[in-house]
């Protein structure tokens, strides 16, 4: 009987270490710079065309989403930049004296409000992309322990 036992759990731990042994697949990151991004390929720093060809293998469509949010950032940083230049022109002129424009006034706070919706917007779309990359590369594990008093299996998924 501790023989069947004994050839049973033998054979169980070998067909489970067989499902255990699966290839590291990468995990991506990026980082917000000065008005640019520092990608990351397993921590390791990697061009924006690499960064974009690594999404694509996977799935073109989290390329695509990436990119989008990519260019909805860049173009919300150049609009909110005009709307707080024309905040400040029309701030500093009244500082010093003059007459403002309120139509200058709106025309600065929506242009930086809609500015920071769009970057908002596109940080999502692009933090979104990569969040789902790397879910996809989640591995399921199943680790069978055996001691003398007691089997044990563990499933990490």
């Amino acid at each position: 009987m501790k023989i069947i036992l004994v050839v049973f759990s033998a054979a169980l731990f070998l067909s489970f270490g067989a499902i255990q042994a699966q290839a590291q697949t990468d995990s991506l990151s990026f980082q917000g710079a000065f008005f640019g991004f520092n990608y990351f390929v397993n921590g390791q720093t990697v061009s924006s065309a690499d960064f974009i060809s690594k999404l694509s293998q996977r799935d073109a469509q989290l390329a695509s989403s990436f990119r989008s949010g990519k260019s909805l950032e860049i173009a919300g940083e150049v609009i909110g930049c005009v709307g707080a230049y024309f905040i400040g022109f029309d701030l500093g002129t009244r500082l010093a004296g003059g007459s403002g424009s309120s139509t200058m006034l709106l025309c600065g706070g929506t242009a930086l409000a809609g500015g920071l919706v769009m970057i908002f917007t596109g940080s999502s779309k692009m933090r979104k992309a990569v969040e789902l990359y790397n879910s996809a590369n989640s591995q399921t594990t199943v680790n069978l322990n055996i001691s003398p008093m007691s089997v044990g299996l563990c499933i990490n998924f």
